[in-house]
């Protein structure tokens, strides 16, 4: 049996906690939160770990330690937190890079799951990619054991492509997921229901997955309907953000269509 401890309780914790908690083959040792009534709220959906407010794992019996907090907070805590020399630690950011944990342990990897996590929705692990970076075979060995435990799909990816991958990321995931946020502000405001816009989302994400994004791309810039692009400036001119954001995409598409 595979022992775990987590630092952290947030999305990406809580997630990986309870798919853990499934798997007879791992067993959580302990939950570290600053705050310690999140790593009870947490141990008490697993039924399992002990909750704790203190890094200190010198005596802790984890074979693995994951460090699952936001990526700005990382290199704090891993400066503050204490371990024997052999076990191994792990973080799951996309932005940081391997090296951050090299003064920690001879034994240290990479487990970032490439998905956006939110407490309220519920993840199926065998649609989510995960990118595994370590320092050596027997590293490497454990992250694959974990990533089968989760029935995840496991990629060996560096620190530089997995930096690549996040700004990938924030473009497809969250900026994609603001642009929504504010066309779904700006039909409440006009009593339009958001949820007419669903097939076209859908439909959208198909085209994107199945021919490309490049391939899939439509509306006036691509068409160069410039009278059209006139009219929807004008009409956002109450909301400065969504007209300059309008502007800016505009541009982006008719310069890259240019450049074909």
């Amino acid at each position: 049996m595979l022992k775990i401890s987590l630092i952290g309780a947030g999305n990406v914790a809580t997630h990986l906690a309870m798919q853990f908690s499934k798997n007879q083959s791992i067993l959580i040792k302990e939950v570290y939160s600053q705050k310690i009534e999140n790593a009870s709220s947490l141990t008490k959906k697993i039924a399992q770990g002990t909750p704790i407010n203190t890094l200190d794992f010198e005596k802790s019996e984890a074979d693995i330690i994951i460090v699952a907090i936001k990526d700005d907070a990382i290199k704090t805590i891993i400066n503050q937190l204490k371990l024997k020399k052999d076990t191994i630690i792990v973080h799951t950011s996309g932005s940081q890079s391997l090296s951050i944990l090299e003064n920690k342990s001879n034994n240290i990897g990479v487990f970032y799951p490439l998905q956006t996590f939110s407490k309220e929705k519920s993840i199926d692990f065998t649609k989510v990619n995960i990118c595994i970076e370590s320092s050596n075979e027997f590293v490497e060995k454990n992250l694959l054991i974990l990533s089968q435990a989760l029935e995840a799909n496991s990629y060996f990816v560096n620190s530089n492509q997995r930096q690549t991958l996040h700004i990938a990321a924030v473009f497809s995931c969250n900026f994609v997921n603001h642009l929504w946020t504010l066309s779904q502000l700006y039909l409440e405001k006009n009593n339009i229901n958001f949820q007419l816009l669903a097939p076209l989302l859908n439909e959208t994400l198909e085209k994107a997955l199945s021919i490309a994004p490049k391939n899939a791309q439509t509306g006036p810039a691509q068409r160069n309907d410039f009278k059209i692009i006139e009219n929807h400036i004008a009409l956002l001119k109450e909301n400065e953000n969504m007209q300059n954001i309008y502007q800016l995409l505009t541009k982006s598409i008719i310069e890259l269509k240019n450049k074909e």
